[in-house]
């Protein structure tokens, strides 16, 4: 097992590095847009975005998931077909979409209240939606091959070739907001090209598009696009909510400081944003895990792994976030040359650091638990999980964030993600079951809940001193060696053999 874990580790790592440098360099872009923008046409080219973000799950259709899951059954020349097959059915897809959009650009222009002349940029979105949604099953054939190394290289790529073409379109040429688009379709093109270039052994696979051969993909992967709404819904539908809190509200909670709807959004956000980190760290786990229980699930061994590798991640998850929510102040007050990490305008929205960190804590557990029924392909499931998450953000943001303001809210994201944890967790063991240990889950327990409390505690009571914390994080550690939830056996999963 120690080999696989170690496989594990080193691909998350590398998917990691690859997820925060383009993050990073996605993030220069914001000033530089502000610096060149008037606001109107800054809100123009961020509502472009926002739609691009809702149709690249329409675009995809759940396919490259789809792909995902069928390919990793398949080897040589079967792989090859179904390569060749899905990427035709997306842009046939893609093509659909795109004439149906075009066709009615008016109706969605007027709903969107866009100005009339950004007509012209619809074009461009559409070439850039088609463009992403072809590279994507490539990219999964890239971590299907444990190539994660190329995998996050090639998306750097994309990230620097679209700062560069922002810099000559707006710079250079001065296209104005256009030009942002023109760059963004060449990195596109540019990723297309070159994920293509590196799957081409599997460009030349026999086409079949019989429906003995798509129908069963398509039963798997037209679910995930309901389930990306969702994911998408239970993301922003918090700041929609508190946007639309009425003034009588928001003062039956804040007393006599005055606050209106935009300061409540930007405290939440800027918070929210603070917690992001921890998903991250998820987003790394994710990247590699989907490939990797693909491939070890053929393994006699592959139940072990799961223990093993599950009480690894409970514990990395649980005390990184507790380390990362319970110290987050004290980064904050940290300014280099004048400047802080969040400015202090904002530090009103830390108490919604702590119940967004678990949240994505309990998000680590969910997409561990997913390889269950990924593996049975059960998709149907995986949508029902969704749609009680968004049932609880509706429910907890209708009737916590009225009561507990913008902690009300960041509460809601907490009791989605648990919910939804706890759902995949009991779905996927009584598909494929394995050792989690009742001793083992008591003991975690009985560390880590006082621990998370004294975060809760230091936001929403009363805040406790650096040394202090520092003590208490101690405490915490020697606790968890001391109920052996971390051990040198487990610490020697990840090292080289001798």
């Amino acid at each position: 097992m120690s080999g696989a874990v170690r496989r594990l580790a080193k691909e998350s790592a590398v998917y990691g590095i690859s997820t925060i440098g383009a993050r990073f360099l996605n993030f220069l872009l914001t000033p530089f847009y502000t610096q060149l923008f008037l606001p109107a046409d800054f809100g123009v080219v961020s509502t472009w975005f926002s739609l691009i973000a809702f149709l690249n799950i329409l675009f995809q259709f759940g396919l490259p998931q789809g792909y995902l899951r069928f390919a990793a059954d398949r080897s040589g020349s079967e792989r090859s077909s179904l390569f060749v097959s899905l990427q035709l059915v997306l842009l046939m897809v893609s093509v659909s979409f795109s004439l149906v959009l075009l066709a009615g650009h008016g109706a969605l222009l007027t709903l969107l209240e866009f100005p009339s002349e950004s007509f012209k940029l619809l074009p461009w979105v559409l070439i850039i939606l088609t463009l992403d949604a072809l590279a994507m099953i490539p990219f999964n054939q890239l971590r299907l091959e444990n190539r994660s190394l190329a995998f996050s290289l090639v998306k750097l790529m994309n990230v620097l070739i679209n700062l560069t073409g922002n810099v000559i379109f707006l710079v250079g040429f001065k296209t104005g907001i256009e030009g942002v688009f023109y760059a963004n379709a060449l990195a596109s093109l540019f990723t297309l090209a070159v994920t293509l270039w590196l799957t081409r052994d599997h460009l030349a696979g026999r086409l079949n598009l019989g429906w003995k051969e798509l129908w069963p993909v398509l039963v798997f992967s037209v679910p995930l696009i309901p389930t990306g709404f969702g994911t998408m819904f239970n993301e922003v539908a918090d700041r929609l909510f508190i946007q639309n809190l009425s003034q009588e509200t928001i003062r039956n909670w804040s007393g006599p400081v005055s606050l209106t709807n935009q300061d409540l959004v930007g405290y939440y956000s800027a918070g929210h944003k603070l917690g992001l980190f921890m998903f991250l760290i998820v987003q790394m786990f994710s990247m590699a895990w989907t490939p990797f229980f693909l491939q070890e699930s053929k393994k006699p061994t592959f139940g072990e792994s799961l223990s093993g590798l599950f009480r690894v991640l409970l514990i990395g998850l649980l005390v990184s976030g507790f380390l990362l929510a319970f110290f987050m102040d004290d980064v904050l007050v940290v300014s280099i040359a004048g400047y802080h990490l969040i400015p202090p305008a904002y530090w009103s929205g830390l108490v919604v650091v702590p119940w967004v960190v678990l949240a994505y804590v309990f998000n680590g557990i969910y997409v561990f638990f997913s390889y269950g029924l990924f593996l049975e392909k059960r998709s149907g499931a995986i949508l029902i999980i969704m749609v009680s998450g968004v049932i609880i953000t509706l429910a907890g943001n209708l009737f916590l964030l009225p009561v507990a303001g913008i902690a009300g809210s960041a509460a809601t994201v907490f009791l989605c993600y648990l919910v939804m944890a706890l759902m995949m967790a009991w779905m996927s063991l009584k598909t494929r079951p394995f050792s989690i240990g009742t001793g083992f889950l008591f003991r975690t327990a009985l560390v880590m809940v006082p621990a998370w409390f004294m975060v809760f505690f230091h936001y929403h009571g009363t805040p406790l001193t650096l040394w202090l914390k520092v003590l208490i994080s101690l405490v915490v550690i020697g606790l968890i060696f001391i109920f052996k939830l971390w051990t040198l056996n487990l610490l020697r999963l990840f090292r080289r053999p001798a």
